[in-house]
């Protein structure tokens, strides 16, 4: 087996074979896109650390000065700040029944310390009325028995009775049965209710 074979023997062999040059080819070109797009990447990365990491190299020494300067002067001036919040907050002072101190946070300045105080409205007195009898009693159902109507009738409590006519259910009298309504009767008062069921 003789393997010195020279150049001009492989490179003939490639070119005379048609797909293996095709191949040979498509892989270089796409060794070539991969290559650069890592060394892309790679220097792309490379400026963005840059970037972000060196930040002191982008301020000068006299920025350096001007920042600790003014940091300084905020923490003074917020040290002044809390100060007199605790002044407000540990002395709160009354001036008289018609004006009342809020202590709020120095935080807001849109929100006023002193303010009026809110007139007082007087209580108005609920009256309890009884409930209507509507609301008191329910028709459950009417029964028609011969000639004769029974009726259910239960109250808001959920006691219920079977009534017929001329009948009392918590002092209420049956007075009037009907296939789809009844009526009954306390005192002065009538009451008709109707039946909603089958």
């Amino acid at each position: 087996m003789d393997l010195n074979i020279s150049f001009s023997e492989i490179s003939g062999k490639l070119v005379n074979d048609p797909i293996r040059w095709h191949l040979i080819k498509k892989a270089t070109g796409y060794l070539l896109v991969a290559t650069f797009c890592v060394l892309a990447v790679w220097f792309t990365t490379g400026h963005l650390y840059k970037s972000l990491y060196s930040v002191n190299k982008l301020l000068t020494q006299q920025d350096s000065k001007v920042l600790a300067v003014t940091n300084a002067e905020i923490n003074e001036i917020l040290q002044l700040v809390s100060k007199q919040a605790e002044l407000i907050t540990e002395k709160p002072k009354s001036f008289g029944d018609e004006v009342q101190v809020r202590t709020e946070r120095v935080d807001n300045p849109f929100v006023p310390l002193v303010q009026p105080k809110p007139a007082e409205k007087p209580q108005e007195k609920v009256e309890q009325t009884a409930p209507s009898p509507q609301n008191q009693l329910k028709l459950e159902g009417i029964a028609r028995v011969g000639q004769e109507f029974l009726i259910i009738i239960a109250d808001a409590n959920g006691n219920s009775q079977v009534l017929s006519e001329g009948e009392v259910f918590n002092g209420w009298k049956l007075t009037k049965v009907t296939e789809k309504e009844v009526r009954l009767t306390k005192g002065k008062q009538s009451l008709m209710l109707a039946w909603e069921g089958k």
